[in-house]
């Protein structure tokens, strides 16, 4: 079973792709490097909470949608409705 922090990375990272955004362009949204969005997609680094609802924000999404795990055979949950 993935961790919460990897389930998290995962969403992240599909939403940013989703809206053909780069690691790049997410880090200068939230005010981090693309080398922090990058650990956070990994899961190698759990993202603070107000960086989440901020994120959120940005990608117009309820915050619980970045700790729904994707059904299996679907590449990630966000955006695809529940």
């Amino acid at each position: 079973m993935a961790t919460s922090g990897a389930i998290i990375g995962k969403q992240i990272s599909f939403a940013r792709a989703e809206r053909n955004l780069t690691r790049q362009d997410l880090g200068v949204i939230l005010g981090i490097s693309s080398e922090q969005v990058e650990k956070y997609e990994s899961g190698k680094e759990a993202m603070p909470a107000g960086l989440l609802y901020r994120l959120s924000e940005v990608f117009d999404l309820p915050v619980t949608e970045f700790f729904r795990q994707p059904d299996e055979g679907r590449s990630a949950g966000i955006g695809q409705g529940s």
